[in-house]
């Protein structure tokens, strides 16, 4: 039992370390990805993920601190939007699974 608890306990460090947010989109998809329609929805919610979590301060902060070798120090920062021209994915598909149309 005192073994487990160990092993649940370092498991829960090694995710605090993480960016919150990184680890709030990682549950979120997960949680998503039981209802999804398609593998295709999958992949494309992870896709967004992928592209939400580059865009804030803790992205870069992560980058600098395995580059440098040193314990990332995340802030929870809120990732800046893209500007309209650029934008990859449309702000209505924040939250749910984007459609995502396959070929017959």
């Amino acid at each position: 039992m005192f073994e487990t608890l160990s092993t649940a306990r370092a498991l829960a460090g090694d995710i605090l370390r993480n960016s919150p947010l990184g680890v709030k989109l990682t549950k979120e998809c997960l949680n998503m990805s039981l209802d999804a329609g398609s593998l295709e929805q999958v992949i494309a919610m992870e896709d967004r993920n992928q592209i939400l979590c580059t865009r804030g301060e803790d992205f870069r902060e992560g980058v600098r601190a395995f580059l440098e070798k040193w314990p990332a120090k995340f802030r929870d920062a809120k990732p800046r939007r893209p500007p309209q021209s650029r934008a990859v994915v449309a702000p209505s598909h924040c939250g749910r699974i984007p459609r995502v149309r396959t070929q017959p």
